[in-house]
C-alpha cells in the first residue's frame, strides 16, 4: 500500500543495516508520488507522461467515459467511471477526497492494471 511504500522509505537506512535490500526512493519522492495528480505533474516534467493515462485538468476538457479518482487513495476507494461532464462536475463539487482529485482517460479491458513506480535511467 502506499502508506507501507512510505514508511519503507522512511527506515530504509535502518532496515539496509538489519540486512535488507529494498527497492526505494527518498521518503519526500515516495511521498509525492503516493499523490495521482503529483505523479501525473512528475511523469510529465520527466518526459513520461505519454506512457500514462491521457489526464484532463478539467471536466470539460475531458472525453467520456473517463476515470476520477481521489488524487490520494488506494485499492480503487472513491473511483468512479464518468460518462459524462455533469457526473464529472458533480463529483469534482464534492471535492474528490483528501489531496485533490484526477480524471483521467478510460483504458478498456478485461484487468485492472496500475502502475506501482515510476523509473528513470534504472532509478525510482
Amino acid at each position: 500500500t502506499d502508506r507501507v511504500a512510505l514508511r519503507l522509505a522512511r527506515q530504509r537506512r535502518a532496515l539496509e543495516a538489519a540486512g535488507w535490500t529494498l527497492l526505494s526512493s527518498s521518503p519526500a519522492l515516495v511521498e509525492s508520488l503516493n499523490n495521482k495528480a503529483l505523479l501525473q505533474k512528475h511523469a510529465a516534467e520527466l518526459r513520461l507522461g505519454h506512457l500514462l493515462p491521457r489526464h484532463y485538468f478539467a471536466a470539460a476538457a475531458a472525453s467520456y467515459p473517463s476515470v476520477f479518482k481521489p488524487a490520494c487513495g488506494e485499492h480503487g476507494e472513491g473511483v468512479a467511471i464518468v460518462r459524462s461532464e455533469r457526473e464529472a462536475e458533480a463529483l469534482i463539487a464534492e471535492g474528490g477526497g483528501r489531496g485533490g482529485w484526477v480524471l483521467q482517460e478510460l483504458v478498456r479491458g478485461r484487468r485492472e492494471v496500475s502502475l506501482s513506480l515510476l523509473l528513470r535511467e534504472g532509478e525510482v
